[in-house]
């Protein structure tokens, strides 16, 4: 791993890439001296894997926003218009989308 800025072996993957252009962690530590005002070393373990158990910001957003589905299709399969659809025709629920949020 890299230390500080010290060590750029291992942490090449966290370059952003081009000439003249900083490399992240170098802007990472930056910031984290500005913010506590004092030196401070900025590690990052780019080998690391979550353990049994450990949840990342994509596994949550991933559980939410399949809550949120479950959410909504429950509601559309609830409503009184699209009950009396799938009686009259015959018809079933196939899909249910949400916004993307983005843009």
């Amino acid at each position: 791993h890299r230390q500080g800025g010290e060590d750029r072996r291992r942490g090449a993957g966290v370059r952003q890439g081009g000439e003249g252009q900083p490399d992240a962690l170098d802007e990472l530590t930056r910031e984290v001296r500005a913010y506590f005002g004092q030196p401070t070393k900025v590690a990052l373990e780019l080998s690391a894997r979550a353990t049994a158990g450990t949840k990342t910001i994509a596994s949550i957003d991933a559980d939410r926003r399949s809550a949120e589905l479950a959410k909504a299709r429950a509601a559309v399969e609830g409503h009184p218009l699209v009950q009396e659809a799938v009686r009259l025709f015959g018809a079933q629920l196939r899909d249910v989308k949400l916004p993307s949020g983005e843009g």
